[in-house]
């Protein structure tokens, strides 16, 4: 997957500008920084559920300790809790739960850089009502900085779910209202 990508509606009152460009990509990069944001989050709670699996049922755990788990139904639910730590300790490796956490961590961070630098293109856009070379410059820097970081991508496929939410968020946020168009 080469990240999620933006589109807008191509029926536009405000023709089909260059500037466009710099406004798409600011909205790509603001629903990837959403949408990896999400997917990280659900990673982080997988991993740390497993740790805590693997760390209550630890020898030296104070809740391996309590008595309650010595009889009865107590030390049933024991053995099925230990069982399944013995079979997280085998898989959270395999699965590779944490180097995922770590992949998203990089991601994320990388597009909310490409953001703000976007942000910030945008509003000297605004501020100065035109889109000049300078302006055309420090985008071409920032898409070469994109095409880098879509190799990044820890998915091979997308959440469908995950980015039609997250491009609900966007669109509420960056409407095409919002957008300084120079005039041509």
């Amino acid at each position: 997957m080469a990240g999620v990508m933006f589109t807008r509606s191509k029926n536009l009152s405000t023709k089909e500008h260059p500037v466009w460009q710099v406004y798409d990509l600011l909205r790509t990069a603001k629903l990837n920084e959403k949408y990896f944001g999400r997917r990280l989050k659900k990673y982080v709670v997988i991993n740390n559920t497993m740790e805590f699996f693997i760390a209550a049922t630890a020898s030296t755990s104070a809740i391996a300790s309590l008595t309650v788990w010595s009889d009865g139904l107590g030390s049933h639910f024991w053995q099925g809790f230990l069982i399944t730590a013995a079979v997280i300790s085998v898989l959270k490796p395999i699965v590779g739960i944490t180097k995922r956490v770590r992949l998203y961590e990089e991601v994320l961070a990388e597009y909310r850089v490409l953001s703000f630098e976007l942000s910030q293109l945008r509003t000297s856009i605004a501020t100065e009502q035109s889109y000049k070379p300078t302006h055309q410059t420090q985008f071409k820097k920032i898409l070469a900085k994109h095409s880098a970081l879509v190799a990044k991508t820890p998915e091979s496929t997308e959440n469908k779910k995950v980015k039609q939410e997250c491009e609900q968020e966007v669109l509420s946020a960056f409407p095409i209202s919002n957008f300084y168009i120079p005039e041509s």
